[in-house]
Parts: structure tokens; C-alpha cells; sequence
């Protein structure tokens, strides 16, 4: 993963773990662990360790009320774990 990739999703990561965190969803604490995990993962530059946590996160993401977040983030988990079957995200699906 380039420097310039790697900072682009360690961007949308941010953005999606503050939407996450705007939630306040007590019964979301694991799959804020696992996105934070993960975020550790790929700044270590451990892309497999990376893909782990994100898979463990998407086994999860229902425990997110908000359609429109939980969407976002499954279509951000798939750009990382499988790029080649992920859907581009449109604008209107990247994090605010």
C-alpha cells in the first residue's frame, strides 16, 4: 500500500470511527475496537493484522442504529479487505 493510499483510508478511517463515536452507541464498543485496532494495523504498516480486524468489525456493524453510517462503513471494509469486488464509493457515500 502506497504512503498516499495508506493516508487516504487512515483518513476515511478516522472520519468513519468519529461518525462512530458521534453515535454514541454503548453496545458498539467492539466494533469500535476493532475499527481502532485495525487503525493501528495499517499505520504499522501490518496489512493482514489490518484486514483481520476490519473482517471481526464487519461481522458487527449491525450493531450500528444508523443505515446510512453502517452502509458506509461495510462499502469502506470491502474497498480494504477486497478492492477488486468493492463498489466505488460515491461522494454522497464518504464520510461528512
Amino acid at each position: 500500500m502506497s504512503q498516499t493510499t495508506e493516508s487516504s483510508e487512515l483518513t476515511l478511517l478516522d472520519e468513519l470511527l468519529s461518525e462512530l463515536a458521534a453515535e454514541t452507541e454503548a453496545h458498539c464498543d467492539l466494533l469500535r475496537e476493532h475499527l481502532e485496532t485495525a487503525r493501528q494495523y495499517l499505520v504499522g504498516a501490518m496489512p493482514a493484522e489490518y484486514r483481520l480486524n476490519l473482517k471481526l468489525a464487519r461481522e458487527i456493524l449491525n450493531c450500528i442504529s444508523d443505515e446510512n453510517l453502517r452502509f458506509k462503513m461495510d462499502r469502506f471494509i470491502q474497498r480494504q479487505i477486497d478492492p477488486s469486488e468493492a463498489m466505488p464509493m460515491e461522494p454522497r457515500d464518504m464520510p461528512t
